[in-house]
């Protein structure tokens, strides 16, 4: 994705990797897909309704939204009461 340039100039990797710490490589990919997903949104929004991706960027506001739906299993194992 850096490659492509398709993160944004503010995005800060070391910030997205201090808050994913106990995501497993499944929860990532996951929760990349949704980040990208939210950048697709916005974009079409923009563009109302231009299905181009061109121009895409991924912000820290996509992988926030993302971190909503996606928890690290860990997580819920962990708010599991006992019987």
């Amino acid at each position: 994705m850096r490659k492509e340039g398709a993160l944004d100039s503010n995005l800060n990797l070391g910030v997205i990797a201090s808050r994913t710490v106990n995501y497993d490589r499944p929860e990532l990919e996951l929760l990349v897909r949704l980040a990208q997903g939210n950048a697709l949104s916005t974009q079409l929004l923009r563009k109302r309704g231009d299905p181009t991706t061109e121009g895409l960027k991924l912000t820290i506001g996509d992988f926030t939204s993302a971190m909503v739906d996606v928890k690290p299993a860990s997580e819920n194992e962990s708010s599991c009461s006992s019987p």
